[in-house]
C-alpha cells in the first residue's frame, strides 16, 4: 500500500490527500491494465468467434477517449475512473494540489493560474495571472485540483500502456501479434493463447508491483543523498549498488523473479516466434530466443515506461534539469526520462537555452519544466518580447508551432504569423503596436483574469442522426440541425470560467450529476464530488442495506447484509464458504466458517451423497458419490461394470448389464 506520497522538495499538503494521489493512480493503472489484457485473452480465445490479435487490440487497445463507456472494456474502464475519482475527491475537494508539487509531467495548457497569498503576493491576491510580475513580483502558479489530476492520470495510463507519438507502450510490448506489423499465424493453440496470457498478466503485475516499490522508495528517502529510486536493479545490486536502497532493490529483485519463474513454468515447448517474439526485445539473431530471454525482455524493457508514470505520482522527485541528451539516444545512453520533452540543463536565468535534441520541430526551446515551448512566447517568459519577434522573424525559423491562433478563428495560418510578428515587432522597437492582441471572451485565447477560453463551444442538445453530434463540440444551434447547443457543459463555463463540481452545471463526460448547493455526501443525493449514488462509496441509498465502502464484517460487496445463507462468501466476516442456508451434513457447516467435507472424503454427507466410499469409489458407490447401478452413465469397474452408456438397452455396444458387446 502507498502511503504518504509526500516528497521532498516541495511543501507537504496537510491530510488525507497526500496519500490518496499516489494509491489512486496506483490502483487505476493496475485496474486498466488488467482490464485490456483480459478483454484481448477472451477476444483472441472466444470458441464461436475467436478474433485475429490485430482486430483484438483495435477493441481492447484503444485509448480510452475512443471506447464506448457502456459496453465492454470501455464501461470497466469507465468505473474504474469513476472510483478513482470517488478516492480522490473524498481527500482532496478543495485542496490546489500545486502544494503536493504537482502538475509536474502532467498537461497544464487548459489549467488557469492564480497569485498566491503565501508566496508573498503583494497584490491581485487569488486572480488569474501570467507571470510573478502580475502579482507583485511573486506567487503565480498553476491551480490544480482533483479533477486535473484524474485527467492526468487517464491520459498518462494510455501513454504507459498504449504509447503515443509513435512509441510503443507496454501492452504492444508484450502482444507482438496486436500491432499486425509481423507476418505470422494467428491460429493459436490452448497453450499458446495461455503462454500469450500469462506473458502480458505477469509482465502487468510486475509494473505495478515496481511502481509500488519505487514509490515506497521515493515516501521513505526523498531527496536523500546516494538514493536514487528510479535507478535500474540487477540481480547482483543488493544494499549497495541498484538504488543503493536494500529493501528497495529487494523488491524489485522479487517481482523479476516472479516475472522470470512464471513465464518459464507455464510456456513450456512454445515457439515463441508464433506469437510474434522477440518482436522489440534485444537478442542475437544468431542466437536462441528463450524463455530466460523473454522474462529478461519484459523486466528491463518496461522500466522507462515506469519511470514515466512514476513522475504522475512524485512530480517534485523528477530529473528536469539535470542532463542535455538527444531523444535518439535514449534507449542507450537512458539518461533523459520519458517525462522529458527536451532537457538542456538550465535555471532560472538560461530558461531560453535551446534544447539538445528537442523534438518539437523547429523553434523549439526547452522550458524549465522539460516541455517544449512553442506558439510564440519561445523564451517562456509569459510576455511576447522583441526576442521572440527575433526569433520569428527568421525565415528558417518559421513553421506552424512558432505561432498561435490570435484572431480566434480555429486556425493557425499566416494571418496569425504576421499579426505576431507586427506586434513584437513594435514591442522590440519600444513603438506602440499598430495592433492589439487583447482579446474578449470567446476569441479563444486566455488573457489575464480569465480562467479559459474555449471560443464557446458546447454539446448538442440529445443529438443523433442528423442533429448534430453530441460528442463532437459545437458554437451554434446551427452546429446542431434543429437542436439547441449547450454551452456550459463542457470545461469552460459562459464568462471564460472554468467549470469545476459544485457549480450547477452539468460537465459533460466527467460529472454525472451536479446539483450545486444541493450536492451532499448523504442517501439519494448528487454526492460532493458531483457523482451519482452507487454501491460501495460509504453511504446507504435506497436499495442498499448496507454500504461500508466495500466488504466488511456487517456489509457485503453488493450492499446486503451479510448473513451465514445469503449465497455470499464474506471473508471479513469470517466465512469460509456460504450454499444459501444454514443446514448440517453437506459441506459448508451451518455457521458458514469452514468447508466441512467433500466427496470421497469417506465421509457420507446426507444431504449431498448417497455414499461415500473414498475418492476411488467401491462395488456399491461410484466416485461421484452416487450408488453404483448399471445405467448411471458411469462404468464402475469394482462393481464389475465393463462400460456404461446411460442406458439399459442391449446391442449399442454396451449390453442391458454393463457388458461391452462384441459387433459382428
Amino acid at each position: 500500500m502507498l502511503v504518504g506520497l509526500t516528497f521532498v522538495p516541495g511543501p507537504a499538503l496537510a491530510g488525507k490527500c497526500a496519500g490518496a494521489t499516489g494509491k489512486a493512480a496506483v490502483r487505476y493503472l493496475a485496474k486498466a491494465t488488467k482490464g485490456r489484457q483480459n478483454c484481448f485473452a477472451r477476444a483472441i480465445k472466444d470458441r464461436e468467434d475467436p478474433a485475429d490479435p490485430e482486430d483484438a487490440a483495435d477493441d481492447c487497445f484503444a485509448p480510452i477517449s475512443a471506447l464506448d463507456t457502456d459496453e465492454g472494456i470501455g464501461k470497466r474502464l469507465d468505473r474504474a475512473r469513476k472510483r478513482m475519482r470517488m478516492r480522490l475527491t473524498k481527500s482532496c475537494v478543495g485542496e490546489n494540489l500545486a502544494d503536493l508539487g504537482f502538475p509536474g509531467p502532467c498537461d497544464t495548457s487548459n489549467e488557469r493560474k492564480v497569485c498566491q497569498y503565501d508566496q508573498g503576493a503583494s497584490e491581485n491576491f487569488g486572480h488569474t495571472c501570467t507571470t510573478d510580475t502580475d502579482c507583485g513580483g511573486a506567487g503565480c502558479t498553476v491551480v490544480f485540483d482533483f479533477f486535473s489530476y484524474e485527467n492526468c492520470v487517464v491520459d498518462k495510463t494510455d501513454e504507459v500502456t498504449l504509447g503515443r507519438a509513435g512509441r510503443t507502450g507496454i501492452l504492444s510490448f508484450e502482444h507482438p501479434a496486436s500491432a499486425g506489423e509481423l507476418d505470422i499465424d494467428d491460429d493459436w493453440s490452448r497453450l499458446e493463447m495461455a503462454c500469450q496470457s500469462s506473458v502480458a498478466r505477469l509482465a502487468g503485475a510486475m509494473f505495478v508491483t515496481e511502481l509500488k516499490a519505487r514509490a515506497k522508495c521515493l515516501a521513505a528517502n526523498g531527496a536523500a543523498g546516494g538514493v536514487d529510486c528510479r535507478a535500474q536493479v540487477t540481480d547482483e545490486d543488493g544494499s549497495s549498488g541498484g538504488t543503493n536502497d536494500k529493501k528497495t532493490n529487494k523488491r524489485i529483485k522479487r517481482a523479476h523473479r516472479k516475472v522470470v519463474s512464471g513465464i518459464i513454468g507455464v510456456c513450456p515447448a512454445v515457439d515463441l516466434a508464433r506469437l510474434g517474439f522477440p518482436h522489440r526485445c534485444t537478442w542475437p539473431e544468431t542466437s536462441l530466443f528463450t524463455l530466460s530471454a523473454l522474462a529478461e525482455c519484459m523486466f528491463d524493457g518496461h522500466h522507462l515506461d515506469l519511470i514515466r508514470y512514476l513522475d504522475t505520482l512524485a512530480p517534485p522527485s523528477t530529473k528536469c534539469g539535470n542532463q542535455a541528451v538527444p531523444w535518439d539516444d535514449i534507449l542507450t545512453a537512458g539518461t533523459l526520462d520519458f517525462t522529458e520533452e527536451c532537457d538542456d540543463g538550465s535555471d532560472d536565468n538560461a530558461a531560453a537555452q535551446c534544447a539538445q535534441g528537442a523534438t518539437g520541430g523547429c523553434g523549439a526551446y526547452c522550458t524549465m519544466e522539460c516541455r517544449v515551448q512553442a506558439c510564440g512566447d519561445i523564451d517562456n517568459s509569459g510576455e511576447l518580447t522583441g526576442w521572440d519577434r527575433d526569433w520569428i522573424g527568421n525565415p528558417g525559423n518559421r513553421c506552424d508551432v512558432e505561432v498561435c491562433d490570435t484572431d480566434g478563428n480555429g486556425e493557425v495560418n499566416q494571418d496569425d504569423a504576421e499579426r505576431l510578428n507586427d506586434y513584437a515587432t513594435a514591442l522590440f522597437l519600444g513603438l506602440t503596436p499598430p495592433t492589439s492582441l487583447e482579446c474578449r471572451c470567446g476569441d479563444g485565447l486566455v488573457q489575464k483574469y480569465e480562467q479559459c477560453d474555449d471560443r464557446g463551444h458546447g454539446f448538442c442538445k440529445n443529438g443523433g442522426p442528423g442533429q448534430g453530434d453530441p460528442e463532437e463540440p459545437c458554437y451554434s444551434d446551427s452546429d446542431c440541425n434543429g437542436t439547441v447547443c449547450l454551452k456550459n457543459t463542457d470545461s469552460c463555463k459562459e464568462g471564460c470560467v472554468r467549470a469545476s463540481c459544485g457549480d450547477g452545471i452539468l460537465w459533460a463526460g466527467i460529472e454525472e450529476c451536479d446539483d450545486g448547493a444541493g450536492n451532499a455526501d448523504s442517501p439519494d443525493k448528487c454526492r460532493t464530488y458531483c457523482m451519482l449514488p452507487m454501491c460501495n462509496d460509504g453511504i446507504v441509498d435506497a436499495g442498499e442495506s448496507c454500504d461500508t465502502d466495500g466488504e466488511s464484517a456487517t456489509c457485503n460487496s453488493n450492499c446486503t447484509r451479510a448473513v451465514c445463507g445469503d449465497s455470499i462468501v464474506n471473508v471479513t466476516a469470517g466465512e469460509s464458504c456460504d450454499d444459501s442456508h444454514t443446514l448440517d451434513q453437506d459441506y459448508c457447516s451451518p455457521d458458514c466458517s469452514q468447508v466441512t467435507g467433500r466427496c470421497g472424503d469417506t465421509i457420507v454427507q446426507s444431504r449431498l451423497e448417497e455414499c461415500d466410499s473414498g475418492e476411488s469409489g467401491s462395488v456399491d458407490c461410484d466416485p461421484d458419490c452416487t450408488e453404483a447401478i448399471c445405467g448411471d452413465g458411469y462404468a464402475n469397474s469394482a462393481a464389475g461394470e465393463q462400460c456404461d452408456d446411460g442406458g439399459t438397452e442391449s446391442g449399442d455396444g454396451c449390453s442391458f448389464n454393463c457388458f461391452t458387446e462384441i459387433t459382428p
